[in-house]
This record gives C-alpha cells, sequence and structure tokens, in this order.
C-alpha cells in the first residue's frame, strides 16, 4: 500500500491546501478576542461565536478553541452545550484557563479554588 500525500498546509504557506478552519468559543466577553483573532487568523480560517449565544454542540470546524473567562467554574454554572461539545466532539480541541477548567470539569475532575 503506497500514501500518497495530499495538500500539506504549512504554518502560513500554503501548497494547494486551504487553511484549516477552527471555531473560536469566545467565553470572554469580548475583551480578548482581539488578541485571540490575532494569534489564529494567520494560520486558520477562524468562525467566531460567543459561549452564551451557542445553541448545538455540533459544529463543522475542523478544530476548536474555548478562551479563558472570568467565570469561575466553582461559582459559575458551564452552559450545557459546551459539556455536550467536550464529551462528543472526536476534533482537536483546546481549551485556554477557563476553557480547560470547564474540559476537566465536563469529563468529572474537580476545579477548586487556590
Amino acid at each position: 500500500m503506497t500514501l500518497t500525500p495530499g495538500p500539506v498546509y504549512l504554518s502560513g504557506m500554503l501548497t494547494d491546501a486551504k487553511k484549516p478552519s477552527l471555531r473560536l468559543i469566545n467565553a470572554c466577553h469580548d475583551e480578548g478576542v482581539p488578541h485571540y483573532m490575532a494569534l489564529l487568523e494567520p494560520h486558520f480560517e477562524v468562525s467566531l461565536v460567543h459561549l452564551d449565544s451557542m445553541t448545538s454542540s455540533r459544529f463543522p470546524e475542523d478544530a476548536v478553541v474555548v478562551t479563558g473567562s472570568k467565570r469561575l467554574i466553582t461559582r459559575d454554572a458551564v452552559p450545557e452545550t459546551l459539556y455536550e461539545l467536550y464529551r462528543e466532539t472526536e476534533k482537536p480541541l483546546l481549551g485556554i484557563c477557563y476553557g480547560h477548567q470547564s474540559l476537566a470539569h465536563a469529563w468529572g475532575a474537580g476545579v477548586i479554588l487556590g
């Protein structure tokens, strides 16, 4: 069996391929969005959605990033659609601050203050 490589995307350089798509789930009420976009847009086709407006855990993009937030896992309820996304997706997933805490919590980890 011979594997024939398809188009390859290298960071910042396209070789007969389009950028991978990424869903950015904004949990930070917009103050961090410009920073996230500046880091991600050179490498991904970014679709931005606010955490509070998520209506489904399904998404067409190739991967997902969940941002940080002023919310606290120990104080604020996590939207069930976010828990569903964490449990159901087979796509690459990155949680930053609140994103990684809510991901850990969705899979049963304890999150404590301190």
